[in-house]
């Protein structure tokens, strides 16, 4: 993150709806007087690097929230319960939600994987404003790729093949991220 001191017409911008574009540049030379101040903002990049958002202002109220809407969805029994759950309380719903199940769709059996790796699809097609409809795509992507991976150890090749496929259609509208598109090639291969 570039730090440096205002020009007159930035600071004038303080002044303006452009204010907090602004002020994500000068927050770290600002925090530099204030030890709290660095620490939190310390530990807002943590936050921003662990879950790959951009946005403080949506990342941390979904970061504080995480593990208990996390625990009451898994508590659930079925996905179909856990989907409906999602869809009848929209503000659990968010970026944060989605990347941990996909983390978990890693661990456990591959069948405990799929549910988690769908429902983690589930989750980031339900995100709408504020998350950035490019960065949205790519983690939908992922999920269907996770999803194709997972189908294909569980002996289902033609839904694996239909998740690969959504996989390679969508990602051309996403960020096109290059290691997101080797994650795909990857999973084709598997």
């Amino acid at each position: 993150m570039e730090t440096a001191h205002l020009q007159p017409d930035e600071l004038a911008l303080l002044f303006t709806d452009d204010a907090p574009s602004l002020l994500h540049r000068i927050a770290p030379h600002l925090a530099r007087g204030c030890e709290d101040c660095r620490q939190q903002l310390a530990h807002l990049v943590e936050l921003q690097e662990r879950w790959g958002h951009w946005d403080p202002g949506v990342l941390i109220p979904e970061a504080d929230l995480l593990e208990t809407h996390l625990q009451e969805l898994l508590a659930l029994p079925t996905f179909e319960a856990r989907a409906a759950r999602l869809d009848g309380n929209p503000e659990i719903a968010g970026w944060c939600l989605a990347v941990r199940l996909l983390e978990l769709s890693e661990q456990g059996t591959d069948l405990e994987g799929l549910h988690h790796a769908h429902l983690a699809l589930w989750t980031a097609e339900r995100l709408g404003p504020p998350h950035d409809p490019t960065y949205v795509v790519d983690l939908q992507v992922r999920c269907l790729a996770r999803c194709g991976v997972l189908l294909k150890r569980l002996g289902e090749p033609n839904a694996a093949a239909e998740a690969l496929l959504r996989a390679r259609l969508l990602v051309e509208k996403g960020t096109g991220d290059p290691v997101l598109l080797e994650e795909i090639a990857q999973a084709d291969w598997i």
